[in-house]
């Protein structure tokens, strides 16, 4: 009994590492890059007009619903929910794709 369990678990942890299904990490690091990056083109176009720029967005908080994959493009698409400087953004779906250097993006809509 104590082999089947060990062989269950072993074959669950393969077929894991085998999924290319995005990680909630790999998820958060590509939303927070988009997030910085759309920042700092606001900021750069505020600064022509000598505006104070709005605070830094932060992601405080991110979980990943589930994924399933993208029908005809690359990537998953996947059920999230978020909070931006601690206001709650609610649950939306994004499709995360990997970029030619291997780390994750989310596709613009």
């Amino acid at each position: 009994m104590k082999s089947a369990t060990f062989l269950a678990a072993g074959l669950c942890l393969t077929l894991a590492a085998c999924s290319d299904e995005p990680t909630e990490s790999a998820m958060r690091r590509a939303i927070t890059n988009a997030l910085m990056a759309s920042y700092k083109i606001h900021v750069a176009g505020m600064a022509l007009i000598s505006s104070r720029p709005p605070p830094e967005p932060m992601l405080s908080a991110f979980k990943s619903h589930g994924c399933k994959p993208a029908i005809g493009v690359p990537g998953h698409v996947c059920e999230i929910s978020f909070a931006i400087n601690g206001v709650d953004r609610g649950v939306s779906t994004g499709r995360f794709f990997k970029q030619a250097d291997g780390t994750l993006a989310i596709a613009d809509r």
